[in-house]
């Protein structure tokens, strides 16, 4: 049988950056799928007022690294206009939500390359979880794109809560067995 560890293969290590793995494994298993499951899978319903909410959030993002990568240093000013703007977005979607509810023709032409290009991305950016690049962190990150496409078919099936919570048990489970095999 072939074993890429026995033909010299050594796969990166996940860097621990300092951070204790209590608050690590808190950390993957409530923050994290919250986040994530509403950037990336939070605007899947198709609604206008969702897909409005995503893509101001995401224009504001892109201000926001833009203006603190050209204009000033300063991390927390830029920060913190996109917290106020990402507040006063969602804010101008709750108000939205419940009339603009109807899902765009594009969108329901697309939906299935908006799914596999939205788990492709959310895969790519667990590469992130490396202080290195090397081919192999492609192969490493598959799980997660193929994550993406579940965690997507279960978002649109039973809704974005149960999509947080098998995120954060996908997590736990990942973690666990981390710490039970690590050598």
């Amino acid at each position: 049988m072939f074993s890429a560890e026995a033909a010299g293969a050594a796969f990166p290590a996940t860097p621990d950056f300092g951070i204790s793995p209590l608050f690590l494994f808190l950390f993957a298993t409530t923050v994290a799928p919250v986040l994530e499951e509403v950037i990336f899978r939070g605007w899947l319903s198709g609604r206008k007022a969702d897909l409005e909410f995503a893509g101001t959030i995401l224009g504001l993002a892109a201000i926001a690294f833009a203006g603190f990568a050209l204009f000033s240093g300063d991390a927390i000013a830029w920060l913190s206009v996109f917290a106020i703007s990402a507040v006063a977005a969602l804010l101008r979607w709750g108000v939205r939500r419940k009339t603009h509810q109807a899902m765009p023709g594009w969108f329901a032409r697309h939906y299935a390359k908006i799914v596999y290009l939205n788990s492709l991305a959310f895969g790519t950016v667990h590469l992130t979880n490396y202080d290195t690049f090397s081919a192999i962190h492609l192969v490493m990150v598959l799980p997660q794109t193929i994550g993406g496409v579940l965690l997507a078919f279960t978002r649109t099936r039973l809704g974005l809560s149960a999509s947080i919570v098998q995120h954060a048990l996908f997590n736990a489970l990942v973690f666990g067995a981390d710490t039970a095999f690590a050598s």
